[in-house]
C-alpha cells in the first residue's frame, strides 16, 4: 500500500484523455504516510497547464525511487491511469531535489516513457566517487546502475529534457557533469549559463542555472519550466527515426522501437544507434557490447543494416537479431541455456523490485553457527525493510510453500539444505551453483567450511525460470543508503558469508558476479 496526491482540475470530466504531470518530491526526514496524505492549506507547485493532472507520488519515502521506489513510481501511475482518462502519451516527469535525483534515474533509464522530463537539482554522482578505486570490482561495476547517471545523458537524445541548479547550490558540480559528458560525446550547445544551454544537435534539451541561487527554484525559472512541458506535451510522445540509446544492465534496457536483450558484458556501456528510412523499410544500425537486439515498428523492414552486416528480412510487427560468433543474424527464438536478460540479470538486490516471497525454515539445520547468522540476516531485512521501505516481508514456512508461490513471486529461501526443504530440493542434480555439504560450502573452486559459512546469491528459479531464487539476503546495499540516493548493491550475484557469532553483519568471505551465461568467472 502506498499514498499518492492528486491535483484534479475542475474542468475533467472524463470525456477526453487529459495529460499526466508526475511530481516526485524532495528529501524530507519528517514526511510519512500520514502527513504526505494530510490535506495541505493549498497545493504545492501545481501541474504546468491547467487542465493536466497531477500525481505526487510519496515513493517509500527517501529512497530517491530506488528498488521499490522505482516500483511505487509506475504502480502509482497505473493506479491513476486506471481511475482517470489519462493520454499514454502526453505524461511528463518532473521533481526537485531527491526528486530531481529520482528524475535522472528515471528518466535516463526509462526515456521512453515521458512527453517530457525536469530535473531540478538532483544528484547525478553519488558519495562514492571520490573512493571509487578502494571498492571491490563487482563493487565498482555495479556503480554504473545508479552512482553515476551522468554517464547515461546520451538518454537524453530522444526525449525533451530540461534540468535546472541553482549557481550556489551543492549540486551543481554534478549538474555541469552532465552536460560535459554530452561534449565528450560529440554534442555542442549553444547559449550561456544563466541565459540556459540548448542542445545544437538535441535541441529539446535544456540545462538552466539561477544566478546567486540555492538550494531552491527561482520562480523566474520555474516559469520557464512549467513553459517548456506543454509545448511538448502538446505534441505528445513521438517514435523517433533515430534512435541513440546507451545502457549498463539488461533491467534498463529500452528505448522506443529498440530494446537490448542480451549484453556481451554487464555494467560495461553498451550502446545502440538505429535509423530508419524508406517509409521505415531501410533499419541502419551500429552496436556496442550488444549480443541481443529486438526491434518493433517493424512492418514494413525488408533490410536490416546493421554494424556493416546485411540482413534480408521479412516485414513483421517485432524482429530479433542476435550476434554468435561476431556474426549477426535472425534469432530463432530458441533458449540455448541461460543467459542474463531483462528482468534476469541480477543482482541480489533486483529481486526486490518486483514480488517476492520469504521462505522461512522450518527443520534441523546442518550447522548451528551458520544457521543463526542466516536468520539474524532475516531478522535485520525484515527491521530495516519496515523502517526504509515502509511495508512488512511477504512471510512463509517453507512447508507452506507450494509450487504456485513460485510462480507469482521471487523466492527468497533462507536456511540450509538441513533447515529449508526448499533448499534442499533445489540442490538435487545441481540445481543451483553452489556444492553444500554439512562440510563445505563450494563455489566454482573457492571452497569454504560450512560450520561458519552462509551462501547467498541470486538465480534463475530452476522451479520457475522467468523469476528469481535468492539465498539468505535481503537487499545488500549499505543501510546508510538505504535512504540515501545510492543504495548500490554491495554483494553482486553471489557470496559468502562469515558467521560472526551475535552480530547482523557477517564477514564477506567471497562475492562477485556470474558472467552472462549465470556461470562463476
Amino acid at each position: 500500500m502506498q499514498p499518492y496526491r492528486l491535483i484534479i482540475p475542475e474542468s475533467y470530466d472524463g470525456s477526453r484523455p487529459v495529460p499526466l504531470c508526475v511530481s516526485l518530491h524532495g528529501r524530507a526526514v519528517t514526511t510519512y504516510e500520514v502527513n504526505f496524505l494530510r490535506p495541505p492549506n493549498r497545493p504545492g507547485a501545481p501541474p504546468p497547464a491547467a487542465d493536466w493532472i497531477q500525481l505526487d507520488i510519496y515513493g517509500r519515502g527517501n529512497n530517491a525511487y530506488q528498488w521499490a521506489g522505482e516500483t511505487d513510481v509506475f504502480e502509482a501511475m497505473a493506479s491513476v491511469q486506471g481511475r482517470y482518462r489519462i493520454d499514454p502519451d502526453r505524461i511528463a516527469l518532473k521533481g526537485f531535489s531527491m526528486g530531481g535525483a529520482g528524475v535522472w534515474h528515471i528518466g535516463l533509464h526509462y526515456p521512453d516513457r515521458w512527453a517530457s522530463i525536469e530535473a531540478g537539482a538532483g544528484d547525478t554522482r553519488s558519495h562514492r566517487y571520490p573512493v571509487m578505486e578502494q571498492l571491490a570490482p563487482h563493487q565498482q561495476a555495479m556503480t554504473r546502475i545508479f552512482d553515476y547517471m551522468y554517464e547515461w545523458a546520451l538518454n537524453a537524445f530522444n526525449t525533451p529534457f530540461a534540468a535546472y541548479v541553482g549557481e550556489i547550490d551543492g549540486g551543481f558540480v554534478k549538474h555541469i557533469a552532465v552536460r560535459e559528458e554530452l561534449v565528450r560525446e560529440g554534442f555542442h550547445f549553444q547559449g550561456d549559463l544563466f541565459g540556459g544551454y540548448t542542445g545544437v544537435e538535441i535541441p529539446t534539451l535544456q540545462f538552466l542555472v539561477a544566478p546567486r541561487t540555492p538550494h531552491r527554484t527561482d520562480p523566474a525559472y520555474r516559469q520557464r519550466l512549467d513553459a517548456f512541458h506543454p509545448e511538448y506535451v502538446a505534441r505528445g510522445r513521438q517514435s523517433p527515426e533515430h534512435v541513440r540509446f546507451v545502457t549498463y544492465t539488461a533491467r534498463y534496457n529500452r528505448s522506443y522501437w529498440v530494446t537490448v536483450d542480451g549484453l556481451e558484458k554487464h555494467y560495461e556501456r553498451a550502446e545502440v544507434d538505429a535509423t530508419r528510412s524508406d517509409n521505415r523499410a531501410q533499419y541502419d544500425i551500429t552496436t556496442r557490447n550488444i549480443t541481443h537486439l529486438v526491434l518493433r515498428e517493424t512492418d514494413r523492414a525488408n533490410n536490416i543494416n546493421i554494424d556493416g552486416q546485411k540482413l534480408r528480412v521479412k516485414a513483421a510487427p517485432e524482429i530479433a537479431v542476435e550476434k554468435l560468433s561476431q556474426t549477426w543474424k535472425l534469432a530463432d527464438g530458441r533458449e540455448k541455456g541461460l543467459r542474463k536478460k531483462h528482468g534476469l540479470q541480477g543482482p541480489i538486490d533486483d529481486a526486490f523490485l518486483g514480488p517476492f516471497l520469504i521462505v522461512r525454515p522450518t527443520g534441523a539445520p546442518w550447522n548451528t553457527a551458520a544457521h543463526g547468522q542466516a536468520m539474524r540476516i532475516l531478522q535485520r531485512f525484515d527491521r530495516q525493510y519496515r523502517l526504509a521501505f515502509r511495508g512488512y516481508l511477504r512471510v512463509k514456512d517453507d512447508k507452506e510453500v507450494t509450487e504456485s508461490d513460485f510462480a507469482k513471486y521471487h523466492v527468497v529461501l533462507f536456511g540450509d539444505p538441513g533447515s529449508n526443504r526448499w533448499i534442499a530440493r533445489m540442490m538435487l542434480n545441481g540445481k543451483l551453483p553452489v556444492r553444500w555439504t554439512k562440510e563445505t560450502v563450494a563455489l566454482g573452486n573457492r571452497t569454504f567450511p560450512a560450520p561458519e559459512s552462509v551462501p547467498a546469491l541470486i538465480y534463475p528459479n530452476p522451479l520457475s525460470p522467468s523469476r528469481y531464487v535468492v539465498l539468505n539476503s535481503g537487499l545488500t546495499a549499505d543501510w546508510a543508503d538505504w535512504a540515501g540516493d545510492f543504495p548500490t548493491a554491495q554483494l553482486g550475484d553471489f557470496a559468502v558469508l562469515r558467521a560472526k557469532e551475535g552480530s547482523e553483519e557477517p564477514e564477506v568471505a567471497y562475492a562477485g558476479l556470474f558472467d552472462e551465461s549465470w556461470k562463476l568467472p
